[in-house]
C-alpha cells in the first residue's frame, strides 16, 4: 500500500509548501498529493482554499497579490516539479483553467518516469481532460475524488467514469465499507482513500487491499508500513 503525503508534511510546515514538500520527501513517502489554483495572471499555484484568509479569491488576484498576504513562500507547481522527485504525483485540479499550463509540466513528470495521477472533485472536469488525451501516448491517470455526501449507490456512474477514461476512485475512508471496495474493484477500478488518520485506520486500509493512502501523518503511516 503506497503512502501520499497530504499537501506534503503538513504537520511540520505549510500546506502544499516547499518545505512540506522537502520533509515529505525526506521522510521517503511513495507520493505526494496537492492542489493546483490558476492564479488571475497564469501561475499555477499551489493552493488547497478557494479564497485567502481576507476572503478575496485566489483565481481574482495576480501571484504576487497572493504572495503578499502569505507569511511562506507560495510554491509553483513548475517550481514543484523540478525541484522533488517523488515517485507518484497526485495532482488535484481544484478547478480546470489552468489545465492546459498544467498538463505540460504532467508530461514531463512523466517523461522521468513518475507516476501521474489527476484527481479532482469536479468529474465533468475529469471526464473532458481525459477524452483530450485518448489516441494519444500519455501515461496520466485520472481519478474521481468522493465526497461523503455523494450518493454511492448509482453502479450506472461508476461505469460511466470508468469507460470515459477514469482508472481511480478516491473515497473519504469514514463512509466507506468493504462492500463499496469490492464493488467498484470489480468494475475495474483502484481504490484510494484520504482522512486516514489512526493506526486502526491505516490497518484497515491495508487489509482490504486498498492501492493507496492519502495522510496528514505520512511519517507515523510509513512506520506501519515497514
Amino acid at each position: 500500500m503506497k503512502i501520499l503525503a497530504h499537501r506534503g508534511a503538513r504537520q511540520q510546515a505549510e500546506d502544499n509548501s516547499w518545505e512540506a514538500f522537502k520533509i515529505a520527501q525526506e521522510m521517503g513517502v511513495d507520493g505526494v498529493e496537492l492542489d493546483v489554483r490558476q492564479t488571475s495572471d497564469g501561475q499555477l499555484a499551489l493552493f488547497h482554499d478557494r479564497c485567502l484568509a481576507n476572503r478575496q479569491e485566489v483565481s481574482q488576484l495576480t501571484f504576487s497579490q497572493i504572495q503578499n498576504e502569505l507569511s511562506y513562500d507560495l510554491l509553483t507547481l513548475d517550481r514543484a516539479v523540478d525541484s522533488f522527485d517523488f515517485d507518484i504525483w497526485n495532482v488535484e485540479m481544484k478547478e480546470w483553467s489552468g489545465w492546459d499550463q498544467t498538463l505540460p509540466l504532467l508530461e514531463k513528470l512523466i517523461q522521468k518516469e513518475r507516476r501521474v495521477v489527476v484527481t479532482s472533485f469536479e468529474h465533468q472536469g475529469l471526464v473532458a481532460a481525459s477524452e483530450t488525451l485518448q489516441g494519444k501516448e500519455s501515461n496520466i491517470e485520472f481519478g474521481a475524488l468522493l465526497a461523503s455526501n455523494l450518493q454511492l449507490d448509482s453502479e450506472a456512474y461508476f461505469t460511466s467514469l470508468y469507460s470515459s477514461g477514469l482508472s481511480t476512485l478516491v473515497f473519504e475512508l469514514g463512509p466507506l465499507s468493504k462492500e463499496m471496495i469490492q464493488r467498484v474493484k470489480s468494475l475495474g477500478f483502484s481504490v484510494w482513500v484520504y482522512s486516514a488518520f489512526s493506526d486502526r485506520d491505516f490497518n484497515w486500509c491495508r487489509e482490504q487491499g486498498l492501492e493507496a493512502v492519502i495522510t496528514d501523518h505520512p511519517s507515523e503511516y510509513l512506520k506501519l508500513k515497514n
